[in-house]
């Protein structure tokens, strides 16, 4: 990407989110579908703000028996949901509660994979744009969104796992061309907070964090001009 042109791209990932965003939150609808992990994610977000998570933990048990566990037989089982995705909807619940009969007011719990899928696509523009013409980045981004554009309306950690983790790619390629030690620092903050809310959606994020570090290792290893950095590097794992 030419450096020039940067802050027109950085305008044209701001814009696309923000449509997308508009374009989400007006296609959602109060339904959703039988099946998948939403209603259990809701509730363990219900029972984090109402202070019973014990009993969610074990309630989840039985919302999933077919499920093949190791549990000690002298203690009471438990399944607790990895925390990132139901801390979000503990955070709308706090607000808006729930309402179990009419369901009407789950629009709101559609809005953080409307969030996702639109910072998803600012996110990717940006990711093409340092291969491609502007173009031909905007076709790309908007084609993969729109392709995925229906799961807006599912409440689960697709979108918001899918957006942690190009974000977190797009952080690390970005967090080489920094230059001063500030902006190395700070943007190994950024890409931490990122490969940490990537691990906290879905355990198996904890590939994304390997597959950050075989790069870092690799990079260091193939290009030992970039070797004298590796202490400001670090400072993404120490977060």
């Amino acid at each position: 990407m030419i450096k020039k042109d940067a802050h027109w791209d950085r305008l044209i990932a701001v814009t696309l989110a923000l449509l997308v965003l508009i374009g989400a939150v007006m296609c959602c609808d109060t339904y959703h579908g039988w099946g998948d992990d939403f209603a259990a994610y809701i509730l363990q977000g219900k029972a984090i703000v109402e202070g019973n998570i014990q009993q969610q933990t074990q309630l989840n048990v039985q919302l999933h028996p077919s499920r093949a566990f190791a549990f000690d037989t002298q203690t009471i089982p438990q399944l607790v949901y990895v925390w990132g995705f139901p801390l979000q909807l503990a955070l709308i619940y706090r607000f808006v509660g729930f309402h179990f009969l009419s369901s009407q007011n789950i629009l709101y719990y559609k809005l953080p994979a409307c969030l996702a899928i639109s910072i998803l696509c600012a996110i990717l523009f940006l990711f093409f744009r340092r291969r491609f013409r502007r173009d031909v980045s905007m076709l790309l981004s908007v084609s993969i969104v729109l392709s995925i554009f229906p799961e807006v309306n599912q409440i689960g950690t697709d979108l918001p796992f899918l957006c942690a983790t190009y974000c977190t790619f797009y952080l690390y390629e970005t967090l080489w061309d920094r230059e001063s030690k500030k902006g190395m620092l700070i943007h190994a903050c950024l890409l931490g907070i990122s490969m940490w809310y990537t691990y906290i959606l879905r355990l198996n994020g904890f590939t994304v964090v390997g597959l950050v570090t075989a790069m870092h290792v690799f990079t260091m290893a193939t290009k030992p001009e970039y070797r004298n950095r590796i202490r400001y590097h670090i400072f993404a794992y120490v977060v």
